[in-house]
């Protein structure tokens, strides 16, 4: 199973929200779960993990005994395998059971070296991916081939729109 999740702040509070599907192409989610957080972290410069990853990890623990691969929203490598991002994070807080993708909008000056950019169907900006306990080529062709005409496909346009019909 694929997990793909987010996270929305609306300080104090925090939502998280998690759709899953059983295959890249996949248009429909198998599931989805969406987890209000009373109280959210401040937000910490270099430190982005501190605050996601405990809403993360919230929201995925119904399915955590199915999932195979997990989406951020963010790096999990910020240079090399040196610096964690939020997905190395995930990655070890999981038990390096599993593996985690990262999808970033926007370029990271240190994570050029360990990040492949991928243009979606014919969008013109391209998305940033990080892996750990994949391949990096691999994963890259994973969030290519998700379903969806635009740039952020389907299924990571749908946990995002969670947060407006399920909202804190």
């Amino acid at each position: 199973m694929i997990a793909c999740v987010d996270v929305h702040y609306s300080d104090p509070h925090a939502v998280a929200a998690c759709v899953t599907i059983s295959a890249w192409a996949d248009g429909v989610a198998c599931d989805k779960f969406v987890c209000p957080i009373d109280k959210g972290a401040p937000y910490m410069p270099a430190a982005f993990y501190q605050r996601e990853l405990p809403c993360i990890l919230r929201v995925v623990q119904p399915f955590l005994d199915h999932i195979r691969y997990l989406i951020v929203d963010g790096y999990v490598w910020l240079d090399g395998e040196k610096h964690p991002g939020l997905g190395a994070v995930a990655y070890y807080a999981l038990g390096d059971t599993i593996q985690v993708i990262g999808m970033a909008k926007n370029p990271y000056h240190g994570a050029k070296d360990c990040s492949l950019s991928v243009n979606r169907r014919d969008s013109k900006t391209p998305l940033y991916i990080t892996s750990s306990d994949i391949e990096l080529g691999k994963a890259a062709g994973h969030i290519a081939s998700m379903h969806g005409p635009s740039r952020i496909s389907t299924m990571l346009r749908y946990v995002d729109r969670l947060f407006k019909e399920d909202s804190i």
